[in-house]
């Protein structure tokens, strides 16, 4: 009879310890479960706190910068590292901005072949209106200013050149990126030589209209040297902006604590099954 006591009183205590295990494993999953759920649920209100915040800072930066001129700046981290440097006045943030697709511009590279583009298109429909009847042919001073132009809008061409080759700066050699440096130079010198000629000029409409459209070329011609010029630290600060600050310091947050839960998980589990 003892051995029978002894062997009821065996299973009975191994259904007990079956019994508690499981319900141990049970409990551990449904932690598991818990907390899955409780950082999941943080890291969505997380993500919704991160994309207000970015709404707000889109309003900020869609805000004029001036009462008096109401520039917009566009939230681009390449419109804006290119402005920071080689487009810093108001003028010429105006003026490039009437040019700008915001959506199609993501490197600062791109405004600086843009620049260029449209300095070319603007010269060439100034050549064409100063031997056109619109302006007096005879006048030796719009002669003159046109083949100024002329020379600009070659050394423009050959900068444009180089760069459909290699659309980025910092890729074309150092001769390159000199030659390109040389040619801007000589074209805002040809464009200043067309403006002083035209300031011995009796003013007329002619005059006045050429000597405008002749100012805002400059304006594009100037940030694209400018450009060259400060090459290095524009690129700096648009990598910084785009990767290393605003979205891509919220990707690292997020990869961050998704990282964490993940770990957080897998040491659960192991927990778990390492005790069965």
């Amino acid at each position: 009879m003892e051995p029978a006591k002894n062997n009821r009183h065996k299973t009975m205590q191994a259904e007990e310890d079956a019994t508690l295990s499981k319900f141990r494993r049970r409990n551990k999953i449904l932690i598991i479960i818990f907390l899955s759920f409780f950082i999941s649920l943080i890291l969505i209100i997380s993500a919704l706190i991160i994309h207000l915040m970015h709404v707000d800072d889109d309003d900020d930066q869609s805000s004029p910068q001036s009462d008096d001129d109401h520039i917009i700046i566009p939230h681009n981290p390449a419109i804006q590292a290119y402005y920071s440097s080689a487009c810093y006045t108001h003028l010429c943030r105006r003026t490039l901005n009437s040019i700008f697709t915001t959506n199609s511009i993501s490197d600062p590279n791109q405004i600086f072949t843009l620049s260029l583009q449209t300095a070319s298109k603007h010269l060439r429909n100034l050549t064409s209106l100063i031997s056109s009847n619109s302006v007096e042919k005879a006048d030796i001073t719009f002669k003159k200013c046109s083949n100024f132009l002329g020379h600009a809008m070659s050394r423009i061409n050959d900068t444009l050149a180089i760069m459909r080759v290699n659309p980025f700066v910092g890729w074309q050699s150092d001769e390159q990126r000199s030659e390109m440096m040389n040619w801007i130079m000589a074209v805002e010198e040809n464009l200043e030589s067309c403006i002083d000629d035209l300031r011995d000029q009796v003013e007329s409409t002619a005059v006045s209209e050429v000597r405008g459209k002749v100012s805002e070329v400059q304006v594009y011609v100037s940030s694209s040297g400018a450009f060259l010029l400060g090459y290095a630290e524009i690129m700096q600060e648009f990598w910084s902006t785009s990767f290393g600050g605003g979205w891509g310091m919220d990707f690292k947050f997020a990869f961050g604590l998704y990282g964490l839960q993940l770990v957080f998980i897998v040491s659960l589990f192991w927990s778990l099954f390492r005790s069965r």
